[in-house]
C-alpha cells in the first residue's frame, strides 16, 4: 500500500486518522482514554485558544512539560495552524531553558501550575518578572524580548498575575484558526543535547507524518498494535518517532508519566501492548522485577532497543522474550530506527543489522579515514530527498556560530 501521509500536512493528517478510526482509543494515560476523534478534538481546541491569543502562523510556542495529554494537544494544535513547537527538557537547569527560550525566539510557552515535579512557573518568573505582577500577553524580559504568553495547563499559584490560566475547559464559540498548507513550514523545533557545542535547533516540517507511516512498514504495524511510552515526550524518540507510527496506523498509545517497571507490565496485561522503548536501565528492572512471570507479556513483539550491547539484546530476546527489534543508530546529533522483523536466533548476528532501509532514504558508510566502504539506503538525515524525513536545517544556527566565533 502506498503510503497515504505523502503530501499531506498536520492538519490533513489528523482529519484523515480522525475519520478513519474515529472511535477507537488513540491515546491511554491514567484512567482516561482519548479516540482519534477526541485527538483531533482537543488539537482544534489549542488550535482555537492560540488564535484567541492573538498567536498564529509563524509564531512559536515553547512547551515544557513532563509526560501530559497536554503536551501532544499543544503540540499538534499549534503546528496544524502553522506554528512551530518548541519541545524543551524539563530537566535542564533555568539558564538552559532561557537559552533555547530565547534562541528559538518562543513567542509563547505551556507550562504546568502547582503541583508540578519542579516550580516551573516561579523558574520562568525569574526569567520574565513581569509574569508575577505584570499582565498577560506582555511578561517579555531583557532575557525573553520575544515572550508574551505564559500558559499554565493546571489551576496557577497565587501571586501571578501575568500567566493565562488553561485548567479549565475552553471558552465556547471560539472560531477555529486557518489550518497551514505548507509542508515545509517547521512544526517542530528539537533541540540536540549541545554535548559538543551549544544545542542545535533542528526544523522538523509537517512531513513527519509521513516518516511515520514509513516506519511501521518493515514491522507491520497496523490497528491492532499499542505503543507503552514512558520516555520523555520532549525528545524526537517519543513524538516523531513514537506517537506517529502508531497513530497513522491506527495504533493505540499508553503514555506512562515515569518509567515504573510494575506499572508497565500491569499495562502490557492490560492494554495488549505490543510495542515500547528499551533502555538498557529498564531492560534490567523488567527483567529483575517479580512481576515480569506474573504478567502476560505475550502481546509484546517489538522493542525500540536503544543499545546494541549484547547482554542487552540477549536480555531482551532471551529474559523479556521480545521477538522483534527495532534497533538505534546516531549520525550527528540525530537518532533514527533501523529495523529488524525478528531477532536472529544467533546470539552473535544480534549486533549485526539485517534490515533494508526505509523508503526514500540513503546514506553513506564510511572507515574510519572517510574511505566509502559501503553504500546502503538509511531513514533521513540530511542526505536524505527532499521530502523525507530529513530535518528541514537547523535555527538560527549560522546567526549562533558566528556570535560564538565573534566572542572567543
Amino acid at each position: 500500500m502506498d503510503n497515504p501521509f505523502i503530501g499531506r500536512t498536520y492538519a490533513q493528517s489528523l482529519a484523515d486518522i480522525a475519520a478513519r478510526f474515529s472511535t477507537r482509543d488513540a491515546l491511554v494515560f491514567r484512567d482516561r482514554r482519548y479516540s482519534f476523534a477526541d485527538l483531533k478534538a482537543e488539537a482544534d481546541r489549542v488550535s482555537a485558544r492560540l488564535a484567541g491569543l492573538g498567536l498564529g502562523r509563524g509564531d512559536k510556542i515553547a512547551i515544557l512539560m513532563p509526560n501530559r495529554p497536554e503536551f501532544l494537544f499543544t503540540w499538534l494544535g499549534a503546528a496544524q495552524m502553522g506554528m512551530t513547537a518548541v519541545m524543551i527538557n524539563t530537566r535542564l537547569r533555568p539558564d538552559e531553558i532561557a537559552y533555547q527560550l530565547a534562541q528559538s525566539e518562543a513567542d509563547a510557552i505551556c507550562i504546568p501550575g502547582a503541583g508540578a515535579f519542579r516550580d516551573f512557573v516561579e523558574e520562568i518568573a525569574q526569567l520574565a518578572p513581569a509574569l508575577r505582577d505584570g499582565q498577560a500577553g506582555a511578561v517579555g524580559s531583557e532575557t525573553l524580548p520575544r515572550l508574551r504568553w505564559v500558559i499554565v495547563a493546571d489551576p496557577p499559584p497565587e501571586g501571578y498575575s501575568g500567566l493565562v490560566d488553561w485548567s479549565g475547559p475552553a471558552p465556547c464559540g471560539l472560531p477555529l484558526p486557518p489550518m497551514e498548507d505548507d509542508l515545509d513550514r517547521p512544526g517542530i523545533i528539537a533541540y540536540s543535547s549541545g554535548t559538543t557545542a551549544l544545542p542545535k535547533g533542528a526544523m522538523i516540517g509537517h512531513h513527519v507524518w509521513r516518516k511515520g507511516w514509513d516506519i511501521g512498514i518493515r514491522v507491520d504495524f497496523d490497528e491492532r498494535d499499542c505503543l507503552y511510552m514512558a520516555i520523555p515526550l520532549f525528545g524526537s524518540m517519543a513524538t516523531m518517532n513514537g506517537v506517529l507510527p502508531f497513530w497513522t496506523r491506527g495504533g493505540k498509545v499508553v503514555l506512562g508519566e515515569q518509567f515504573d517497571p510494575g506499572a508497565c507490565l500491569a499495562a502490557i496485561e492490560r492494554e495488549k501492548v505490543t510495542a515500547m522503548h528499551l533502555l538498557p536501565p529498564t531492560v534490567a528492572q523488567l527483567a529483575e522485577h517479580p512481576d515480569l512471570h506474573r504478567r502476560d507479556t505475550s502481546s509484546l513483539r517489538i522493542g525500540f532497543v536503544l543499545s546494541i550491547a549484547p547482554d542487552v539484546l540477549d536480555k531482551v530476546a532471551d529474559v523479556l522474550g521480545v521477538p522483534g527489534v527495532m534497533r538505534s543508530v546516531s549520525r550527528c546529533s540525530f537518532v533514527k530506527p533501523v529495523v529488524a522483523r525478528k531477532a536472529p536466533p544467533i546470539p552473535k548476528s544480534r549486533m549485526k543489522c539485517p534490515s533494508t532501509s526505509l523508503p526514500s532514504a540513503r546514506c553513506r558508510v564510511t572507515g574510519t579515514v572517510g574511505r566509502c566502504v559501503r553504500s546502503v539506503h538509511w531513514i533521513g538525515t540530511t542526505t536524505a530527498p527532499s521530502g523525507g524525513s530529513n530535518p528541514d536545517g537547523s535555527w538560527r544556527t549560522n546567526r549562533e556560530a558566528s556570535k560564538s566565533i565573534s566572542t572567543t
